[in-house]
């Protein structure tokens, strides 16, 4: 992002945060209750804002370089501004479901409308990237053409099998605890949009190694499971687009960006019932390398047919996507190793199973303790 757009957004982020806790405290304590929703309404307010600020500012930069920069692959304005439009009519469409919800008026309008604005708004960035490609990217002289079909082939492979798993694998949450959900959704989208930005490795053609960018994610999706996982995964992966954009095809905009994050929400598919002891922690792991690995696959395939020009000498295509690609592993065991210090703490630990067991109410007392007990010893 442009550098001087990370301060306000930092200082909105830092506001929301604040505001979070504070409303959380005063459900705790019954005090201060008016004062804190509203606060936190502000602060919600601001913190979209600001994000849909930054992020149209950030966009036009891009689609104002030169075309002789290599950034020219990265963004355009033919879809900035329908992008933009998007941005604000999915907002839009989010406070009027929360609102219906709320005052439990209108919410059957309300989801539908939810559900109207975000389906169009995919298919409008989708075919304002495909006239891009078609119009700059397959024209380019430099540019070897991508397949594809494998590309659409690949991502529709790997959509299928999260649907597969998000049908069979999730658990249905509590109802009661949708509202909670959501305000923990936020608060971990911000946690890793803004660990995002602490790169220890930065790859040329896209992606890089940050500071457990992933490790919010990985605790939602443990907390409130498979299938609210997968949703905030596929934000996080919008979110990443458009901080970070290298956009050549539709499908490997998919590939590289929604489908890649929705695969973090799988984490928790071998512990949905909570982490108990050090077996819980390691199948926590193993949870965590099967999403990375479904991520890596979906990197490799956008790699093999859309990155192949950029192979250096000596690589084909398909080893230079599997080579390249391997940061999502460095990414990964960054985040875990300190998951796990963190699970290894008890009172950490029974924080995240109480928050699992009120979320599906499948967790019993007496495992919360021994989870706690186990892991301190």
């Amino acid at each position: 992002m442009v550098p001087y757009l990370l301060y306000p957004l930092i200082a909105v982020i830092a506001l929301f945060l604040g505001s979070v806790i504070f409303f959380a405290y005063s459900k705790q304590t019954n005090k201060y209750t008016t004062l804190a929703k509203n606060l936190f309404i502000v602060a919600t307010i601001l913190f979209l804002i600001t994000l849909v600020v930054c992020m149209s500012l950030h966009l036009k930069y891009r689609s104002e370089l030169d075309d002789d920069n290599d950034d020219k692959f990265f963004i355009n304005a033919i879809y900035f501004y329908p992008l933009l439009a998007s941005a604000v009519l999915f907002i839009a469409a989010v406070g009027f479901f929360f609102y219906a919800k709320q005052n439990d008026r209108f919410l059957r309008p309300a989801k539908w409308t939810l559900f109207g604005v975000t389906a169009a708004s995919l298919a409008v960035l989708f075919v304002c990237i495909l006239i891009y490609y078609i119009r700059v990217i397959a024209v380019d002289v430099n540019y070897d053409a991508v397949n594809p079909l494998w590309l659409y082939v690949g991502a529709a492979l790997l959509i299928a099998v999260i649907c597969v798993i998000y049908g069979f694998f999730g658990r249905k949450s509590d109802k009661k605890s949708e509202t909670r959900s959501v305000t923990y959704a936020a608060i971990c989208l911000a946690l890793s949009f803004s660990l995002s930005y602490i790169r220890l490795f930065k790859l040329p053609q896209g992606g890089a190694i940050t500071l457990a960018s992933l490790l919010p994610l990985m605790f939602y999706s443990q907390m409130f499971g498979i299938r609210k996982g997968i949703v905030a995964g596929v934000i996080y992966g919008i979110l990443q687009a458009i901080q970070d954009p290298w956009i050549l095809h539709p499908a490997q905009f998919l590939l590289d960006y929604p489908i890649a994050f929705a695969c973090i929400g799988l984490t928790s598919i071998f512990t949905q019932k909570g982490i108990k002891g050090k077996k819980g922690i390691v199948l926590f792991g193993c949870g965590a390398l099967l999403a990375v690995t479904m991520r890596y696959a979906a990197h490799v395939i956008s790699g093999i047919f859309a990155f192949s020009m950029y192979a250096k000498e000596g690589y084909g295509a398909v080893a230079w996507g599997f080579v390249y690609n391997a940061f999502a592993y460095a990414d990964m065991a960054i985040a875990l190793t300190l998951g796990v210090l963190m699970l290894w703490n008890g009172a950490f630990l029974k924080i995240i199973n109480q928050v699992t067991h009120s979320t599906f109410l499948a967790v019993p007392t007496e495992t919360l303790r021994e989870s706690g007990e186990e892991t301190q010893a």
